[in-house]
């Protein structure tokens, strides 16, 4: 059967003309040949969960790039082994494995593949990026595509590239928190006028919108001495925060494109440490000394890791808080946490630390039967759609509860529409001003 190719709608880069959209190829299961992978500078496991979760649209033959394999060994080739072994000779990936210090170059100059998957260290990621566009090449990155302001600049030229190519460039597949339920239920309830009203503006001391998280260096499997570099891994404000940023946009905003230029202004922004003992980063890592590129942040041999983060911000006029920490490990069995909360004139929706798949409506006064009896009309329409949901009656108001906490995610990979492809630059503008701002202040 012969691969038929479909043409779909793709933004330009968000610069002065926001109503201009390019044409891009969209690649979809069991329309025809497969498409050929390349896969650069592997670093992180997202990128090969990315590989497999769309398995199905590529060719089992994949061409690998990086410096050395002792750089790709447990992030890539360890899961690859592991695939192969438990998978049928012809489900088996077949890596064609480039290594030396010219990987990038002897990528760029042989193009053997038409998509880009890039889930590397984040220090080069924007690099990679745009000599990656540059070369005509459809990009797949894991999140952040930009640590630094020069970065965004990179990722900004990079999209204009790609753009005038008929080309792609996406962070979408590692944008996980949208498959959350929690999330997705959140989403719903504020296109719900009824029970949630519209969106308030709040203020600098009251947000309208919250969003934290808290995540853990040590979940029981190794990681690379670098990930403790915020450098390479990014900071409190550019690394999973990336991910908040992302949820405010997705869930408040849906579909509207954000012109950062206008819509985004950040009052105020700042990093601070967690501390890393010799003891705690050798069980991270299985070293027994810290790299020479760590030692900047030892104090008394204990490690000063500035990847906790607050952007104080208003999106569209409306202020917003993020805050990202982290912590080494769990203490009593906890995961990685995240908390929500999104201010509506009818209502309050809440996800709490403790409860992942659950979401909290809370009344903000006024009429409690007519927001009830809209909630009831409207969980109805949303079982539908997910039928493990169920509704209960809180003190506070009621809680909507999941049996799943995260739906399956895409099967196809579609190339981002016209508001993800500008609110992928307002995100990592977001972060990266941030950034910038935070240091500024420090000094």
């Amino acid at each position: 059967m012969k691969k038929k190719i479909t043409t779909v709608i793709l933004c330009a880069v968000l610069f002065l003309t926001l109503g201009f959209m390019p044409v891009v190829k969209r690649y979809i299961a069991g329309q025809g040949p497969l498409f050929k992978l390349i896969v650069l500078s592997p670093a992180h496991p997202h990128g090969v969960h990315t590989q497999q979760a769309f398995s199905h649209l590529f060719h089992k033959e994949v061409s690998v790039y990086a410096a050395s394999r002792a750089d790709m060994q447990t992030s890539y080739l360890d899961y690859i082994e592991r695939f192969n072994k438990k998978s049928k000779e012809q489900d088996a990936w077949r890596l064609q494995i480039y290594t030396g210090a010219d990987y990038l170059e002897k990528m760029l100059q042989e193009k053997k593949g038409d998509i880009a998957l890039i889930a590397s260290n984040n220090q080069l990621k924007s690099t990679y990026i745009l000599k990656t566009a540059k070369a005509g090449i459809n990009v797949l990155a894991d999140k952040p595509m930009a640590l630094t302001a020069s970065d965004f600049e990179m990722l900004e030229n990079a999209f204009q590239v790609a753009e005038r190519q008929g080309n792609y460039i996406s962070d979408l597949p590692s944008m996980s928190m949208r498959r959350f339920v929690p999330y997705i239920l959140q989403k719903e309830l504020i296109a719900t006028p009824e029970v949630f009203g519209v969106l308030i503006k709040g203020t600098a001391e009251n947000p309208a919108v919250i969003q934290k998280n808290n995540h853990l260096y040590w979940k029981g499997s190794k990681r690379p001495a670098w990930f403790f570099d915020v450098k390479q891994q990014g900071n409190g404000l550019t690394d999973v925060t990336t991910h908040l940023v992302d949820i405010v946009q997705w869930s408040c905003f849906p579909e509207t494109p954000i012109d950062y230029r206008k819509d985004i202004h950040i009052t105020s922004a700042k990093t601070w440490a967690t501390e890393i003992t010799p003891a705690q980063f050798k069980k991270a890592t299985a070293m027994d000394a810290y790299p020479d590129y760590l030692n900047e942040y030892a104090k008394d041999s204990v490690l000063q890791i500035h990847s906790n983060g607050e952007i104080d911000y208003t999106l569209k006029g409306t202020h917003v808080q993020i805050i990202s920490t982290w912590g080494f490990e769990s203490i009593a069995g906890e995961k990685d946490s995240y908390e929500s909360i999104i201010r509506g004139s009818k209502a309050t929706l809440r996800i709490e630390a403790g409860n992942r798949a659950d979401v909290f409506i809370e009344p903000n006064g006024g009429d409690l039967t007519g927001i009830e009896e809209a909630l009831q009309a409207n969980f109805t329409r949303i079982k539908m759609k997910y039928p493990y949901l169920s509704l209960s009656r809180e003190k506070k108001g009621w809680r909507i509860s999941s049996e799943k906490n995260q739906i399956d995610g895409e099967k196809e990979i579609v190339p981002p529409s016209r508001w993800e492809c500008h609110n992928m630059l307002a995100k990592y503008y977001t972060t990266t001003q941030a950034y910038q701002i935070a240091e500024m202040t420090k000094k």
